[in-house]
């Protein structure tokens, strides 16, 4: 437990991944559970990259399990102390380009020897928080919608224009969005992270994780 202006902070430390032919059995073997399990229960996850390796085949996998959980996220890039900054340029680039499903996750610079950046993490961990209990108007959701789909009409499907006809959204974390349409299948992932991402400049929610749910008509009448 840690304590800043008021503010508590409980960290749940976790032991790292290993490749898979070396968690099958034993401890490592739990310790992939460990790690799902802190992910499941935290409000934020922090995951912290060695800057001396860049993101590894094993922060790749735990960024997976990050994205498929939909959890706000900071990332530390720690032991900033011992290269430099041009090097330094690079690992960020490399972690961005490897990290790419959780673009929407910031960057913290951090050396856990000198205590630079830690006041700025704990910053972030309450920011990209606050972001993901954000509530939207449903007037101010339904013309980022309408402005978005202004900069890109969405697919056709089926020879049939795809139509999105308002959207609302769902209680609780992270920001999730039900978005009525005439053809729920029709929407694939190429469209979806157009939409995503211009809603999080739209709305305000840079550094948060959102879920697009689509129903079409026909599951209205069920």
């Amino acid at each position: 437990m840690y304590e800043k202006d008021g503010q508590k902070f409980l960290f749940l430390d976790t032991a790292g991944m290993r490749k898979k032919s070396k968690v099958e059995y034993g401890l490592e073997f739990f310790s992939v559970g460990r790690t799902i399990e802190a992910i499941e229960k935290a409000d934020v996850v922090v995951l912290v990259i060695d800057a001396n390796q860049g993101a590894t085949e094993q922060d790749t996998k735990i960024a997976g399990l990050i994205q498929r959980r939909y959890k706000p996220t900071v990332i530390v890039i720690n032991k900033i102390d011992t290269i430099d900054k041009k090097t330094l340029e690079k690992v960020e680039n490399q972690v961005r380009e490897r990290l790419y499903f959780i673009s929407y996750a910031p960057i913290v610079f951090t050396s856990a020897k000198t205590k630079e950046g830690l006041d700025e993490l704990l910053e972030k961990i309450v920011y990209v928080y606050n972001q993901a209990w954000k509530r939207v108007g449903t007037g101010q959701l339904n013309r980022a919608i309408k402005q978005i789909q202004n900069l890109r009409q969405p697919p056709t499907y089926q020879g049939k224009p795809l139509k999105i006809y308002y959207a609302t959204q769902l209680e609780g974390k992270p920001p999730a969005f039900l978005l009525f349409v005439n053809k729920a299948e029709g929407f694939k992932e190429n469209y979806v992270k157009f939409l995503e991402n211009n809603l999080r400049k739209l709305l305000g929610l840079e550094n948060a994780p959102i879920k697009l749910i689509f129903r079409g008509k026909e599951e209205e009448k069920r």
